[in-house]
C-alpha cells in the first residue's frame, strides 16, 4: 500500500471539489440536494436526460425554487 500524505489544505480542496451524481432512485432535485447535503457533498451533477429531471417538466418558477434551495444550502449544480 501506498502512503499518501497530503496537507489539511489539499484535502479541504479535494473535498470542495467532490460531488454527487444524481442519477438513480432520485425522487426530485430535492431529494438529491438533501442526499448531497446529508452526505457533506458540495455540488450535484443532474442529467437532464433522466426523465425525473427533463426540464420541460418543470416551470421557471419551479427551477427558481430548485436553485433557491441549492444556493441556500450551498449546494453547487452542475
Amino acid at each position: 500500500m501506498v502512503d499518501i500524505n497530503l496537507s489539511k489544505e489539499v484535502i479541504s480542496k479535494i473535498k470542495q471539489k467532490i460531488g454527487y451524481q444524481a442519477t438513480f432512485n432520485v425522487e426530485d432535485f430535492f431529494s438529491a440536494i438533501d442526499f448531497a447535503i446529508k452526505n457533506n457533498f458540495k455540488s450535484v451533477e443532474f442529467n437532464l436526460s433522466i426523465p425525473t429531471f427533463y426540464p420541460e417538466k418543470y416551470t421557471r418558477k419551479e427551477r427558481e425554487k430548485i436553485a433557491k434551495y441549492s444556493r441556500g444550502n450551498n449546494i453547487t449544480i452542475l
